[in-house]
């Protein structure tokens, strides 16, 4: 009774798929913007980290054996690509890399990196 033989007129499993095909579109639009903001609320964030995280690398840089992270990079490089798969809205990307040099500076106590739990 489900089936109905108007072609025109879909049978429950087919309105079914649709309506499912409709909520997964729209989750896939609220994820999208949820990743926005979460990219927005980053920047952001980092932005408040630069001037307190120069000022701990001038000040490890006066120490005989301070610590200063000269470069750090978070992610999966091109060439490990055997491994290197990341999923990001919604697409599989490879190679993506964040510089994240400032988030660790920031993050230097005392001539150790002290990162929250």
């Amino acid at each position: 009774m489900d089936d109905v033989s108007d072609k025109g007129t879909m049978n429950n499993g087919e309105e079914n798929d649709h309506h499912h095909q409709h909520i997964k579109s729209y989750q896939n639009e609220v994820s999208l913007m949820d990743l926005e903001k979460v990219k927005k609320d980053a920047m952001q964030q980092m932005e408040l980290m630069k001037k307190p995280a120069q000022a701990k690398k001038e000040e490890e840089e006066r120490k005989e054996n301070g610590l200063v992270i000269l470069k750090a990079m978070y992610g999966l490089e091109p060439n490990n690509m055997a491994t290197a798969t990341v999923v990001r809205e919604g697409r599989k990307r490879r190679g993506d890399v964040l510089d994240v040099t400032v988030q660790l500076q920031f993050w230097v106590m005392n001539s150790s990196l002290r990162l929250p739990a």
